[in-house]
């Protein structure tokens, strides 16, 4: 395998919570894809501040689109772009959208100030002989630019490549003119290099930022950082935005293999190397043989005179070898024959021949041992070299056969590689320009391609992981997946063995949570039922256990009190508590039951749905209630209800789709929707739009119940005997 080296390119775009109307933030990164990969990958980050939002898109996209046509249009007419300045050109792609937005300007389409655009734009190539990177990008405003380079004593010196930049002092009174500081450098084959807004580099220092990334893989990098940022309540309205440059090493196929290359070199041949190793070897082979034995074939002078009457006799080496062979091979040829008259029924089986048959084998043996010993030196010679040519031929032939066969694994692999990358890149180019739909397909068949892909051998295996790694990068960031790690807040034990967390929930700051028929306050036991707890719920005034003998308990000054009321444990999927009363999703009615709040517990169950509305409650898996009653169904749709009638919600596409889930959450006043499945909690607002996917992954075990504070934006979770908590 040869070795390439490309450009690495990541990026971490985290907006605020608290949006604004006044400020907007977005990042592009152009992937070229046939001549315009000469140019380069266009790239860069634009900030703009105390702007209405209508104007900013418009801003945004202008700049985008007017550099990506007017840089790659000068790749691609050129007749050698190889022989192009990137500087050049990128200054002329500058000047080309500062005159787009003069002029926008001019007739009142744009109006904005340019003390309140923040940018960074660049153009990175890769030189691929000097195994470098050369950087090439314009700058204004808070955005800020670190380089992280490798010192001769093997640690990392971060470097401000910003800090020192001259600032333009042109009369801005009568023409708008931007981009007018352009700088440019290289960003050697060690060297690392990051541009972010002023909120990410507040928030994770360069020193931070060097110290994880020259220890980790850029992968496992922007993890961490993202894990930084979700973990912590982001009161600003400005965006966490980055992208991050290095150069990787990658393995490519050669046009032939190793192998085929080395025995390329070791074997000579007299014909046109096309013809490749078998042909070659085998007319070799034949000259050679013809050379050697020629010395044993007698001459014509050298012929022997015979008795009158008796024929003259010629030994050539053809006819002393044929009858060579025969002496020796005779033995062989005698027992196949004798196999073949047996099974044919020419030789009749009696008892006789079953013994000659057993005791054959031994004796053609013996007879081929006794008659190759019983040969002269230059016979067993002669058959030593044909046994030796004979094996090297066919280890020749198998050898080839297999280099061939290689040669097509590789071809197809590769082929293979690049639609895959011609996905991604498509991928890309449409996420850049806010088609989701069209980047979510892409990437999802470039997934599928992928994992098709063949890892019988390393250099496969290498290169498939390289892809999936860029595919769930653009996957998460379209699905709206983020990795998160949760918090233990605590964990229930008795004489140091784990109890299983059964039922959980929370009571203003309180947590409450059961094992078995033991009930706690965070750890701290606070009594038992009569039999299993099945279910802890909560509404804003007070918190009920539902257990598995059907009775009701309520929690009051931190112990339990019978209300004396029962809800059938067998007939009950899952319940709530809402404005005092219990709703129920009840398998053998199909239904969901009300339990009215009285003044010694509860009512009997009264039926609350009207309207199914075409769902079947025999799948329902979970309810939750904010005003309205949400249904959570085994195949991952979600029935809203008001009044005990069925109303219109749109579910979004969630990929992957909810397999089996366990369990929806909401609350009076909540935006958003919870699901749980497995280690995933996905996120949906009331109207019906996916706002994040919260993976898990880190936990041992599948998570059993889940608990809300949207205001706060943390999730509480119990695995196994731990309670966890996370910010999302």
């Amino acid at each position: 395998m040869g070795k390439n080296h490309d450009i690495r390119l990541e990026e971490i775009y985290i907006p605020s919570k608290h949006h604004k109307d006044n400020y907007l933030c977005e990042d592009f990164i152009i992937y070229p894809e046939g001549k315009e990969e000469k140019g380069g990958y266009l790239m860069g980050l634009i900030e703009i501040r105390a702007t209405k939002k209508s104007q900013s898109e418009k801003i945004i996209q202008t700049i985008i689109n007017t550099l990506k046509n007017e840089y790659y249009r000068q790749i691609t007419t050129s007749p050698d772009p190889e022989k192009l300045n990137i500087e050049t050109i990128f200054e002329h792609s500058l000047q080309k959208t500062n005159d787009t937005l003069t002029e926008l300007i001019g007739i009142g389409q744009l109006s904005f100030s340019l003390d309140n655009l923040n940018y960074l734009i660049a153009v990175a190539k890769p030189d691929k002989v000097a195994k470098d990177i050369n950087f090439v990008f314009t700058q204004q405003g808070l955005v800020s630019a670190f380089l992280l380079h490798k010192t001769k004593q093997n640690n990392y010196k971060t470097i401000n490549i910003v800090e020192n930049t001259p600032k333009s002092h042109d009369d801005l009174k009568n023409q708008v003119k931007i981009f007018s500081n352009i700088l440019s450098g290289k960003i050697f084959h060690h060297d690392k290099l990051y541009f972010c807004t002023e909120l990410f580099s507040n928030f994770i220092p360069s020193h931070k930022v060097n110290q994880i990334l020259t220890t980790n893989n850029l992968p496992t990098s922007i993890d961490y950082y993202k894990r930084l940022i979700n973990n912590v309540k982001n009161s600003s309205p400005l965006t966490y935005c980055s992208i991050f440059i290095s150069l990787e090493e990658k393995k490519m196929p050669n046009d032939k293999p190793v192998s085929e290359e080395s025995i390329n070199t070791l074997i000579a041949t007299k014909e046109n190397t096309e013809k490749f190793l078998t042909p070659t070897i085998a007319l070799n082979v034949w000259s050679n043989i013809h050379k050697f034995f020629s010395k044993f074939k007698l001459s014509k002078r050298s012929k022997i005179k015979e008795p009158r009457g008796q024929h003259k006799v010629k030994y050539g080496f053809i006819k002393y070898t044929v009858n060579m062979l025969k002496t020796v091979l005779s033995p062989i040829a005698k027992l196949f024959d004798f196999i073949i008259k047996v099974v044919t029924g020419k030789r009749k089986v009696s008892k006789e021949s079953v013994k000659e048959t057993i005791n054959k084998p031994r004796m053609v043996t013996k007879d081929f041992f006794k008659k190759l010993f019983s040969l002269n030196k230059l016979s067993i010679s002669i058959l030593v070299v044909i046994v030796v040519l004979a094996v090297g031929i066919t280890g020749s032939i198998v050898w080839a056969n297999k280099a061939k066969e290689q040669r097509v694994i590789e071809a197809q692999f590769s082929t293979s590689i690049e639609i895959i990358k011609e996905k991604i890149n498509n991928a890309q180019v449409s996420l850049i320009y806010k088609n989701e739909s069209d980047s979510l397909t892409q990437i999802l068949e470039a997934d599928k391609l992928a994992l098709e892909l063949r890892e019988d051998q390393e250099i496969f295996i290498n290169q498939k992981n390289t892809l999936i790694d860029e595919i769930d990068s653009i996957k998460n960031k379209l699905l709206k997946i983020e990795k998160s790690v949760p918090q233990l807040v605590t964990e229930l034990s008795q004489d140091g063995n784990g109890l299983n967390v059964s039922g959980f929930s929370r009571l203003g700051e309180t947590n409450y949570l059961s094992s078995a028929n033991a009930v706690y306050n965070q750890s701290e036991k606070i009594g038992d039922t009569q039999s299993e707890v099945k279910q802890i719920i909560s509404d804003d005034e007070k918190t009920v256990l539902l257990t598995t003998d059907n009775t009701v308990y309520k929690i009051t000054d931190n112990s339990l009190v019978n209300t004396q009321s029962t809800v059938p444990h067998s007939e009950t999927i899952d319940a709530e508590l809402y404005n005092g009363n219990i709703y129920t999703l009840n398998s053998q009615d199909k239904t969901i039951n009300k339990y009215a709040s009285n003044d010694s517990g509860f009512s009997s169950k009264a039926a609350w749905i009207k309207d199914a509305g075409g769902f079947d409650f025999a799948s329902a898996k979970s309810l939750a209630i904010d005003g309205n009653i949400w249904v959570l169904f085994n195949d991952g749709r979600v029935g809203k209800y008001f009044s005990g009638v069925k109303e219109e919600f749109p579910m979004p596409t969630i990929e992957p789709k909810l397999d089996n889930p366990t369990q929806i959450f909401t609350a009076l006043d909540y935006n958003n929707l919870y699901i749980l499945n497995n280690k995933r909690v996905v996120i949906i607002s009331n109207t019906g739009n996916l706002i994040k996917q919260l993976s898990l992954e880190t936990l041992n075990s599948n998570i059993t119940n889940i608990f809300v504070d949207e205001p706060n934006s943390t999730i509480y979770l119990t695995s196994e005997n731990k309670l966890y908590q996370t910010k999302y």
